[in-house]
């Protein structure tokens, strides 16, 4: 048997050889160099010449050297990892925490940009990325930003507690104050006097003028009860202030809007169970008063000042604003509160112990007021600014839009979220100073976009000290700065998850894209994951390994899944996604017109220690033919291996047949450029090796490397590759620019699978 090495269209060959159609006597050399060499640039190339750089592989093989910051697995990959199934470019099991590795990627041609991942045995990942250029590129693990102390929020040992002492300054009233009943011996008012102890009920006409008696140092009010249904819309209510007023069981005070906002100092409101407070205009607590409502009060604002007192036990209705303003006045929920906004300001302070929904924003914006939530609260934008003293979120806070922060600049001002606790909301934002304090197995998820700007080092997001992690989940994790010089955008300490399907690149803000590639290594990165004191990033949002916190009344809970780690043997058939795949198909050039690229198709894994599988995707030639690696067999006969007769060809028209794992290559650096060829034998026993192609010169193998999910669609039978892939052409003719050609394929005229 003969051998002839053909690298070329324009190599002369003595054969002739069946090209998916049928078996041919031999041609004379120079006629059909001549005339395969004018088909392949007019068909194929439009007639434009063949790009003298041109090498028909559209990988790049790229030098890679990599310090981790931990034991583990490496991955490099043309995409980000995070959140989602991007095929790896290699895979190296076993690096060491500070020891540099190198090897050699073969990225795709158009992937301009790295991503380097080290996963850690439990399947946490840190990424780097790295623009690609000419030569080797350095990726180092390392950060040398030097990180200010932690700050401590303040934690007691059940959980946290605000400064501000509820039970204290606005106790629970006791049970006797809501009456069933007018008190025996009270009888009924019939005319307005000073300092009454009276009844009233609907039967009450007029005005109600109740002064009070001067004691010599304050007014000293009277004590009213109120029965039934009594509506003061169009007449005036007015009882001297520091008198205690009982509505009784079912009963109901309607109130203009002038009265509900001149309810007089010192006042203690009493609203039994069915009982009510209406007004069409503002009700206001202002100057120590008191309202203890275990009925229903209905207002169209609601505003508590000046020391005054709100303990809602049953149902607070208000179409529009809710507000506590100064002088440490107080809202305690035990029951249901429902209002368009909630502004909290001064030295105020809201205390949520059930349920609490605002239908619009709540809004934390003094440096000395407190919020606590230890029941369910929801609203459409949670807005937290100004560094309040007390922020916590003990249960269940649900913001259905945006939860935003930016805090004046100091350690004290935080927002807490308890140990089991949770935060559910649509978007995230945190600009400028932002603290998040994290508590064991609490949940912070962010269900779209966390988009974060925090502007300093010691800014960010703290899990607890020790003990079991908190997570923080997003959808996106996105750059809000203005600058592309800003570092410290994002920042996460101690133990914490961040659990994410997209995070923003890792960088320098103080480093060139250039000077990253060199290996240099920046003093403010744009985010810093932590791992010093604990952090951690999950692979996607459910990336995590070891935390599984179930589901509460307080958290919305977290469900890990698989992250992408080690890898797993290679199966006898081509693995599920992602892998990638770099793909070497072959023409056997039986017809001269014929540039399907489809007569052989091989699949080689991206390498995995060095090692790659080889795959059969398709034998579209009709002579015996086997495929070599350096010159040895490997597998069987191409159509032995798909079980099928040597005229009979496989996966051209669509796929009929599992792809076929051939055999392995060991000590693999460039998946893309291993020496693999086929040897195709004609009727009378003569054989004919074609190999990769010379530079510049018309191939009769193409190399081309998967997408980011690993797969390429070769041309059906009788397809020319330009007709599959428009782009082929005006790549053949412009390497640098047309490396796209591959991922622009016309579906009817490729086999898809």
């Amino acid at each position: 048997m003969k051998t002839t090495q053909i690298s070329t269209l324009l190599a002369t060959t003595a054969l002739a050889l069946a090209a998916c159609t049928q078996d041919k006597d031999l041609y004379d050399a120079g006629y059909y160099k001549k005339q395969a060499a004018t088909n392949f640039v007019n068909t194929i190339m439009g007639g434009q010449a063949i790009d003298a750089n041109q090498t028909w592989n559209t990988a790049v093989a790229t030098r890679v050297v990599v310090t981790p910051a931990t034991d583990g697995t490496l991955k490099i990959y043309p995409a980000s990892p995070i959140g989602q199934t991007t095929a790896p470019l290699a895979t190296v099991d076993g690096v060491r925490a500070g020891v540099a590795t190198e090897l050699t990627v073969a990225r795709p041609q158009t992937c301009d940009r790295l991503y380097v991942a080290v996963y850690d045995a439990d399947g946490y990942v840190s990424e780097r990325n790295v623009a690609v250029g000419e030569g080797s590129v350095s990726v180092s693990f390392a950060d040398n930003a030097t990180r200010a102390a932690a700050p401590a929020p303040r934690r007691v040992p059940d959980g946290l507690t605000p400064q501000f002492d509820f039970s204290a300054n606005a106790p629970k009233p006791s049970g006797e104050n809501f009456l069933a009943a007018v008190p025996a011996g009270v009888t009924l008012l019939t005319q307005n006097a000073a300092s009454c102890n009276n009844y009233i009920d609907e039967t009450f006409a007029g005005e109600l003028n109740i002064w009070g008696a001067w004691n010599g140092s304050a007014t000293s009010g009277g004590t009213l009860y109120i029965k039934g249904n009594c509506d003061f819309t169009n007449r005036n209510f007015y009882i001297a202030p520091n008198s205690k007023i009982y509505l009784i069981e079912n009963a109901t005070l309607t109130l203009s809007a002038n009265a509900a906002g001149n309810l007089q100092a010192g006042c203690d409101f009493y609203v039994a169970p069915g009982a009510a407070i209406v007004t069409a205009g503002a009700l206001k607590l202002n100057n120590g008063l008191h309202i203890y409502n275990r009925g229903t009060l209905q207002a169209a604002k609601l505003s508590v000042n000046n020391h005054s007192i709100l303990y809602n036990e049953n149902t607070v209705t208000v179409s529009g604003e809710l507000s506590t303003e100064n002088n440490n006045s107080v809202i305690v929920n035990d029951g249901t509160i429902t209002a368009t906004r909630l502004h909290t300001a001064g030295s105020s302070h809201v205390q949520n112990n059930v349920g609490m929904t605002i239908s619009g924003a709540t809004d934390i914006d003094s440096n000395n007021n407190t919020w606590v939530n230890n029941g369910q609260y929801t609203t459409t934008d949670f807005n937290y600014t100004a560094g309040s003293n007390d922020v916590i979120n003990n249960c269940k806070l649900t913001v259905t839009n945006r939860f935003y922060i930016n805090l004046g600049d100091t350690d004290r001002n935080g927002f807490q979220n308890d140990a089991d606790a949770g935060v559910v909301t649509k978007t995230f934002e945190a600009a400028g100073p932002s603290f998040l304090y994290l508590g064991n197995r609490s949940v912070f998820r962010v269900e779209e976009t966390a988009t974060m700007n925090i502007t300093k080092d010691v800014y960010g997001i703290y899990g607890p000290a020790s003990g079991d992690y908190a997570v923080f989940e997003a959808e996106t994790i996105a750059n809000g700065a203005a600058s592309a010089n800003q570092g410290f955008v994002a920042n996460y300490f101690r133990h914490v998850v961040v659990a994410t399907n997209s995070h923003f690149a890792f960088g320098y803000s103080d480093k060139s894209a250039e000077q990253q590639a060199a290996g240099e290594v920046g003093a403010q990165p744009y985010y810093r994951l932590d791992a010093a004191s604990g952090a951690k990033m999950a692979s996607s949002k459910h990336g995590a390994t070891d935390i599984n916190i179930p589901a509460s009344t307080c958290n919305p809970g977290y469900t890990p899944g698989t992250p992408a780690s080690a890898p797993t043997p290679a199966p006898a058939v081509v693995p599920t996604e992602p892998t990638m795949y770099y793909f070497y198909a072959f023409e056997d050039l039986g017809v001269t017109d014929d540039f399907d690229f489809n007569d052989v198709v091989l699949a080689v894994t991206a390498p995995a220690n060095g090692t790659s599988d080889i795959y059969l995707m398709a034998a579209g030639g009709t002579l015996p033919t086997v495929v070599k690696l350096d010159g040895t067999q490997v597998g069987a006969e191409v159509h032995a291996a798909f079980e099928v007769g040597t005229t009979t060809m496989v996966n051209t028209t669509a796929k009929s047949k599992d792809f076929v794992r051939l055999g392995q290559a060991t000590g693999v650096t460039d998946a893309s450029n291993l020496p693999l060829t086929i040897v195709v034998t004609n009727t009378v026993g003569q054989s004919t090796e074609v190999a990769a192609p010379v530079r510049g010169e018309a191939p009769l193998m193409i190399r081309v490397a998967g997408d980011t999910s690993g797969k390429w669609f070769w041309a059906k039978e009788r397809v020319n590759i330009s007709d599959a892939y428009t782009g082929f052409g005006a790549w053949g003719a412009n390497y640098v620019n047309g490396g796209a050609w591959s991922s622009a394929y016309t579906a009817s005229n490729v086999v898809a699978y």
